[in-house]
């Protein structure tokens, strides 16, 4: 069973998903009361899209060990997937219940907030606490601008200039892939050609 586990986590790693769904499958045929394999192979079906098979073994999982807070994140995603926002709601405040810091469940509590529900001061105030995160300030910050947009706060210079500075900060690209703004490359080398019409 070890082999397998081991051998599901590097699957999992890799974003093997369909691989991953065999390995941790095969390791809960012979054991079923591991409730990371549960997990895990929640997080790899949900890789997949298979969101209601997901859910069932995030429930499976939370049988085993009811603390497994990540457990209730995936559940939560998967039934947003599937369009129960509500459930999704009540997984990720399960989630803050236990854990009012839990960044992770901050964060797609925000999104769920903002994106579905359409209240994007609540998200705010959801990613607030997460603005000196050194893993989730990222996140924080741009709810907080995308909220600026639904909620116009500021006035519109005010809002281009936290873009802008947000952008000099966070989004960095590849100059070197971005040829193709030289002025002097021409648009159709990045063109296809296309088929021959029949004759």
């Amino acid at each position: 069973i070890q082999n397998l586990l081991r051998s599901g986590q590097k699957a999992l790693a890799a974003g093997q998903w369909a691989e991953g769904v065999r390995l941790f499958g095969a390791v809960l045929q012979r054991q079923s009361d591991i409730a990371t394999a549960w997990h895990n192979l929640a997080v790899c079906l949900s890789g997949l899209g298979r969101w209601q098979a997901a859910m069932d073994a995030c429930k499976k999982a939370l049988q085993i060990a009811p603390n497994l807070w990540q457990s209730y994140l995936i559940w939560g995603k998967s039934s947003k997937s599937l369009g129960d926002c509500m459930q999704a709601e009540a997984c990720f405040k399960n989630v803050l219940q236990s854990d009012p810091h839990n960044a992770p469940a901050r964060v797609a509590l925000a999104d769920l907030y903002m994106n579905t529900f359409g209240q994007p001061l609540v998200s705010v105030e959801l990613v607030k606490p997460l603005l000196d995160s050194p893993d989730y300030a990222e996140d924080a910050e741009l709810t907080t601008i995308m909220a600026g947009l639904y909620d116009r706060d500021t006035d519109a210079n005010t809002h281009n200039q936290r873009v802008i500075a947000f952008s000099k900060k966070s989004l960095h690209l590849d100059i070197a892939a971005l040829d193709f703004l030289d002025p002097g490359h021409r648009v159709e080398q990045s063109m296809l050609p296309l088929p021959s019409a029949p004759p």
